[in-house]
Parts: C-alpha cells; sequence; structure tokens
C-alpha cells in the first residue's frame, strides 16, 4: 500500500514540475512556492523530491526562460513587429487604444501615447526579456 501511495505521489510531483515549467513560459516570476498553493502540493515534498532527483529550481527557470527566448527570437524573424499606418490622419501626434500582447502573454493596452513613449515601452521591454534574473526559489 505504502508503494502505491509514493509512487501516486512521484506522478504528482512529475505532472506539478512539468506543469510549472509551462506555467513558466507564460508568467517567468511565477514562484515554485506559490504554484504549489495554487495546486494543492506539498512545496517541501516537492522540494525534497526534487533535490533527490537532481532537479534544481533555478536550471528549471533558465530552460523556461531559454525556451521563451528562441520562441521570441522565431517570432522576430517572422515580423512580430510590424509597421502600420494609421487609418485617420493624427494631428496630435499621439495613438489611441493602442493594444499590444507581448510573447510572454502579457496584454497591454493603452488608452492614448506618442509613438516616441511607444517605441520607448518596447525598446524597455525588449531589453529586459533576455536579462537574467535572480532565482528565487
Amino acid at each position: 500500500m505504502e508503494e502505491s501511495i509514493q509512487a501516486h505521489a512521484i506522478a504528482r510531483y512529475r505532472k506539478v514540475i512539468e506543469d510549472f515549467r509551462s506555467r513558466l513560459g507564460k508568467n517567468p516570476d511565477l514562484e515554485l512556492c506559490e504554484y504549489c498553493k495554487e495546486t494543492h502540493t506539498n512545496y517541501r515534498g516537492l522540494i525534497d523530491w526534487m533535490e533527490r532527483n537532481g532537479i534544481n529550481t533555478c536550471e528549471t527557470r533558465r530552460k523556461a526562460r531559454a525556451k521563451e527566448n528562441d520562441e521570441t527570437t522565431v517570432l522576430e524573424s517572422e515580423g512580430t513587429f510590424l509597421q502600420f499606418v494609421p487609418s485617420g490622419k493624427s494631428t496630435s501626434g499621439n495613438l489611441r487604444g493602442v493594444s499590444i500582447t507581448f510573447p510572454n502573454g502579457v496584454n497591454l493596452t493603452l488608452q492614448e501615447s506618442s509613438v516616441e513613449s511607444l517605441i520607448s515601452l518596447l525598446s524597455i521591454y525588449k531589453s529586459r526579456l533576455g536579462g537574467a534574473k535572480p532565482c528565487l526559489d
């Protein structure tokens, strides 16, 4: 009976880690302890299992970021950022109702923005996308 419980726990931990990795692609700031709370998984038990099986949280984050950056590079090479011409004449030099969906799943809607501010925002986002983030788990 105890072997059955252990087999169930191992299967659950594997699934939690697999799902955590996929969620990191959408939310790179997700903490493992918070994800464990969401999935009602024993955090300490999971960490112990990960250590016994050579799974490192920081390495998991690096792999997820590398995968995300690879996907971003492919998207950029296919023309993710497209040039557009506003349909109406803008006398103020501002854009209105701009919606942006970033590769990591973040949606941003701006009521109004100057072109320069929008370009600055995209430049900052791109520079931080590939930057190293500390591992907090």
